[in-house]
């Protein structure tokens, strides 16, 4: 069984889950980087911690606030006028996410370890065979031979790959929910779900960006697709006691995968509206129906939504190809919900370039322990 995690959060630094069994103050201290932990509930009421620093009685129906002695002094300090926030600090956000890495892989044990090496037997032949006929003949029939063309704005589903590398996955992700060890939101709109690169997927999907990259090459050539360099890969999850749907929205990205994964379930179908900037295409109205294994790929503009799931649970793996070239030539990213503030570009945009000096920090950390103790946390909400 699932062990509960908690819920805790911070003053403006995000927040993030873990289990009872990995708590404690000085850990707290290390994640949320600060000197002085106060943890409180939602009442405003302080748990204290026991003498070895572990925190009894704690509750899945609270939710707790790691808070300073400073921020609280700030808070207290002057009873006429409101109290003014510290300025935002983002050394103090990337030390956090480095933190809660440098923990997971101190402490993470995965389940299937070949798994964090593509290899090309966990692709099913028949795609394998049709990118790789595809690269050496240029014979664009070689690889729509297994695609199929979902709408004339460019949706396409596909199978990549096998049932027992799904499975597998699957189990995995399971594997990480179970170890209790901190997570954050895979995104700004999804609240259940993980990171894959933050358990370790990184140099998997850098790899899959390759293949990736001569189909997009082909289908999405006026969409960044031959330059594809980078992805944000993320698991999903939804079920009737947590996230039911998702908003109507466009990615971060350029081209995005997305491929169901399981368990059973009802209802839980995408819909798309189509392409941000194209205007004559706003009146689509297509509606996919997942299946285990069947995968759909399409730019990050096209405009969709997930419908509420009825029954079960889902679980899908959803890969943002990016493009650096395409990125350099255009003003901060516009990503997100429709209408978003303008403020939560730049704080994609920041988090972006966070991201890739994160996983640098932590590996660096993870190789030399003398970084002095550190601190971790969630990207606020906006996943890069």
């Amino acid at each position: 069984m699932t062990e509960p995690r908690l819920y805790f959060t911070s003053l403006g630094y995000g927040a993030l889950r873990m289990s009872a069994k990995h708590i404690t103050k000085e850990r707290l201290e290390r994640l949320f980087q600060v000197t002085v932990a106060v943890v409180v509930d939602k009442d405003g009421d302080e748990v204290v911690p026991d003498g070895e620093g572990k925190y009894r009685g704690l509750s899945e129906d609270n939710k707790y606030m790691v808070i300073s002695e400073e921020e609280i002094e700030r808070m207290s300090s002057n009873d006429d006028a409101p109290p003014t926030p510290a300025p935002f600090n983002p050394d103090r956000m990337r030390a956090m996410n480095v933190q809660r890495l440098v923990m997971i892989q101190e402490l993470y044990v995965p389940l299937h370890p070949h798994l964090f090496t593509l290899t090309e037997d966990m692709f099913l032949p028949s795609f394998i065979n049709a990118i790789n006929g595809f690269q050496s003949t240029k014979n664009k029939h070689v690889l729509l031979e297994i695609l199929k063309l979902e709408t004339p704005t460019g949706i396409y589903s596909f199978e990549i790959f096998t049932p027992t590398f799904c499975r597998q996955l699957l189990e995995e992700v399971e594997n990480f929910e179970n170890s209790g060890l901190p997570v954050t939101r895979p995104n700004s709109m999804n609240n259940y779900g993980m990171v894959l690169d933050d358990i370790g997927f990184g140099p998997f999907f850098s790899k899959l960006t390759e293949y990736i990259r001569i189909m997009a090459t082909y289908l999405y050539p006026n969409d960044g697709g031959a330059t594809l360099d980078s992805h944000h890969a993320f698991i999903v999850q939804y079920k009737i006691t947590e996230d039911l749907d998702l908003d109507f929205h466009f990615d971060d990205s350029e081209v995005t995968i997305n491929l169901c994964l399981g368990k059973d379930f009802t209802g839980g179908t995408l819909y798309f509206k189509g392409l941000l900037n194209d205007p004559m295409t706003h009146n689509e109205d297509f509606e996919f129906t997942h299946t285990v294994g069947k995968a759909i790929i399409h730019i990050g503009k096209h405009r969709h939504g997930a419908n509420s799931i009825i029954s079960g649970e889902r679980y899908n793996l959803i890969v943002w190809f990016r493009s650096s070239e395409v990125r350099s030539h255009r003003p901060a990213c516009q990503c997100g919900r429709h209408h978003s503030p303008p403020q939560q570009a730049q704080i994609q945009q920041q988090q972006q370039q966070q991201q890739q000096q994160i996983q640098q920090d932590a590996h660096d950390h993870h190789h030399h322990h003398d970084h002095g103790h550190g601190h971790s946390h969630s990207h606020g909400h906006h996943h890069h």
